[in-house]
């Protein structure tokens, strides 16, 4: 696990990329990271992740103004051209940009989510902190938080939404992810 001040970082930076309603931000590319930002597309935190340099990833193809009038009327009178067969493509939605090869100037581009114009991520909190020790949870002590009841070290989750990342054997993984796998592990941070 990477040092709890690049933790830190990585989670302060989503939320505040997404209270000024950024659509996509960065942060270093490591494997804990990847893992990490891979965790939060799987809960449906992140729209999109993406391995890719300094520069941000080209964007979809956008629609010329022209056309969308007409895009709209033909939506109207057949909506389930909004859903295209993926086996009609001839060519990717946007051009692939090849990664850095030196591992120094890669970042992680992720795509920042909202609903009804309000961010999915209001707030991450640290549990494990720079200034302390890692907080390590047994399995036992992971069920009693998922059921919403506080531990020595931890707060039970009670909001709706809310998340509790931990470092496992198995990689990275939301608490109810790793009861299933019967697994304990280190807390990273909770999300809601």
């Amino acid at each position: 696990m990477p040092s709890l001040h690049n933790w830190a970082h990585v989670c302060s930076n989503l939320v505040n990329c997404s209270r000024v309603r950024l659509g996509m931000t960065s942060m270093p590319y490591t494997k804990p990271h990847l893992k990490f930002a891979l965790a939060l597309q799987h809960q449906g935190i992140l729209e999109s992740v993406e391995i890719g340099g300094k520069k941000p990833p080209n964007p979809f193809e956008e629609i010329d103004p022209k056309d969308r009038v007409e895009l709209a009327n033909r939506l109207i009178d057949s909506p389930w051209d909004a859903y295209p067969d993926p086996t009609d493509r001839t060519t990717p939605d946007r051009t692939y940009q090849e990664p850095p090869r030196n591992p120094a100037d890669r970042r992680i581009w992720v795509g920042l989510k909202y609903f009804y114009n309000e961010p999915v991520i209001r707030k991450i909190k640290m549990i494990s902190k720079p200034s302390k020790h890692n907080v390590e949870l047994s399995l036992e002590q992971l069920r009693w938080i998922v059921k919403g009841r506080k531990t020595a070290q931890v707060e039970g989750l009670e909001r709706p939404g809310e998340l509790l990342f931990l470092s496992t054997t198995a990689g990275i993984l939301e608490s109810r992810q790793a009861l299933q796998r019967q697994l304990g592990g280190t807390a990273i941070c909770r999300l809601y």
